[in-house]
């Protein structure tokens, strides 16, 4: 392989870890994870993307814990609404 060659593969490669970073970094970050960019770099490491990979795919999202929290909050809203429409109800049926 002459040395034309051997860049050309050598900035293919690079070419390729960057992308695949990237691409990386954009679902950690869409996935509301802390430090998307660490993470996708990591994901570059071949030992460690594997095992990094088999995490992500099992472990809760913070995205999903937060709409969880966000959905608590607005039944707690509704369910405080409808009891305190209740009461006045019953405080006019009383008049």
């Amino acid at each position: 392989m002459n040395k034309i060659e051997s860049d050309f593969v050598y900035y293919g490669i690079v070419f390729v870890l960057i992308v695949w970073g990237f691409l990386w970094w954009k679902i950690f970050n869409k996935a509301r994870y802390r430090y998307p960019l660490f993470m996708g770099l990591v994901m570059c490491v071949p030992p460690v993307n594997i095992f990094l990979f088999i995490v992500f795919a099992f472990q809760n999202w913070p995205i999903k814990k937060q709409i969880k929290k966000l959905q608590n909050e607005s039944i707690e809203k509704v369910r405080l609404s409808l009891e305190k429409k209740g009461k006045e109800t019953n405080d006019k049926k009383r008049i």
